[in-house]
């Protein structure tokens, strides 16, 4: 039963891993203007991706057996992001 939980836990951080990596900067680069957009990356790059990276290793770090991926996977997913979103077209 604990180990259910400790997977349903995994897939929930997952799950808000692929929103906030990705889902929050296609958000950004359709639905904002230009000017507002530069200013939402700005918050996107410098505030709200690293405040849950950090929630995300503080609460892997709780049951590292488990999560221990689950930082890795949130770096790998902003790299994807910002690569895919922010590029040059």
């Amino acid at each position: 039963m604990e180990h259910k939980l400790k997977i349903n836990k995994l897939i929930l951080w997952t799950a808000v891993s692929v929103t906030v990596m990705l889902m929050l900067p296609w958000l950004t680069v359709t639905f904002v203007e230009s000017d507002g957009a530069m200013a939402a990356c700005c918050a996107l790059l410098y505030g709200i991706n690293p405040v849950y990276s950090l929630f995300s290793g503080i609460f892997a770090g709780k049951n590292i057996s488990c999560l221990f991926g689950l930082p890795i996977f949130s770096a790998v997913l902003f790299l994807l992001g910002a690569s895919f979103f922010f590029q040059r077209s």
